[in-house]
């Protein structure tokens, strides 16, 4: 081998037309199907191309395709419950450069029935079938 191969992991910009779906699926709205489908594979092979002629060796959709990490992990698993977890149950730790990281400390047990603490993987066939 004469060179290593590129590639990189996670999102890659999302356009604004495609943005506007997103938002319009997390608020609950409708929207024509269609023209998000028509709108998403532009996205996919505008990403692609745009990798290609970077000279990125293995390409990806870029995860045009998922609103946000998180969505699309709360779409597959089953025994997690999103909550906000506000400042004042949060503290940050200081590293000895100077950078913060937040640390959870809110360990307060889940009241959702849903979320009874046992994550659960949902195969793509049964997350299709989700409303």
């Amino acid at each position: 081998m004469d060179r290593i191969l590129t590639t990189h992991a996670g999102s890659l910009i999302r356009p604004p037309e495609l943005l506007e779906f997103n938002a319009a699926e997390a608020r609950g709205e409708s929207f024509d199907e269609e023209a998000y489908q028509r709108t998403l594979k532009q996205a996919v092979s505008d990403v692609c191309r745009q990798q290609v002629e970077a000279g990125v060796d293995v390409i990806s959709d870029g995860e045009m395709g998922k609103a946000s990490w998180i969505t699309y992990l709360y779409m597959r698993m089953t025994g997690l419950e999103p909550r906000m977890v506000s400042l004042d149950s949060t503290s940050i730790k200081v590293h000895p450069d100077g950078t913060g990281a937040l640390k959870k400390t809110d360990r307060s047990p889940s009241a959702s029935p849903e979320a009874d603490g046992i994550p659960r993987f949902i195969w793509l066939p049964r997350m299709l079938e989700r409303p």
